[in-house]
């Protein structure tokens, strides 16, 4: 069971991601840590992640949001809310390899869990300036065909996400919108 440990927000609420998809967005995040407990998941790798089984939950969130938005030159149009779920191969960092080995008990499974590691290749995620390891180009162009052969069937179409996949996709996966600037028309110039 997931413990909930409340506590006071220090930073600015409305902060800039790292990701390039999200750049153009401030994101809030309501909780430090995940309350999956995958393994695997980078977010252990963060410092602010309060550990295995924790949730660092700010209550004054809101409180801070109030007083955060009055004093922005220029307020946001739209903010992304985090975590949010999506669909990719599982990167890793050395601390969740170091995760997995001390978790994972049979060796076996632990085996297969970092066989398509061994010849991995370490790409850097866009915008986050960030390293880690991802399984070979040609595995994951295979998963990410399966992946979207099942969503066709069920409406839903899916982009490869270019902020961790680099070498296979370009520009953004726009998870946040597109915001793109629009153009507008052009003022008047007075002289006096």
């Amino acid at each position: 069971m997931t413990e909930v440990i409340k506590a006071q927000r220090k930073a600015a609420v409305l902060a800039p991601s790292q990701l390039a998809c999200l750049s153009k967005l401030p994101t809030i995040n309501l909780t430090a840590g995940c309350a999956h407990e995958c393994l695997y998941c980078y977010a252990h790798s963060y410092s602010q992640n309060p550990g295995q089984g924790r949730v660092t939950l700010y209550e004054n969130t809101l409180d801070k949001l109030r007083d955060e938005l009055p004093r922005k030159r220029k307020r946001p149009k739209s903010v992304y809310f985090s975590p949010h779920i999506a669909i990719s191969t599982a990167f890793l960092r050395p601390p969740i390899i170091q995760t997995l080995k001390k978790h994972v008990r049979d060796k076996r499974v632990l085996g297969v869990l970092l066989k398509y590691y061994e010849s991995s290749q370490t790409l850097t995620m866009h915008g986050a300036g960030t390293s880690v390891m991802m399984p070979p180009a040609p595995l994951r162009r295979q998963i990410y065909s399966l992946v979207e052969q099942i969503a066709q069937r069920h409406g839903i179409v899916t982009s490869i996400c270019a902020c961790k996949n680099g070498d296979l996709a370009t520009g953004s996966c726009h998870i946040a919108g597109d915001w793109s600037p629009k153009l507008e028309a052009p003022r008047q110039q007075f002289l006096f």
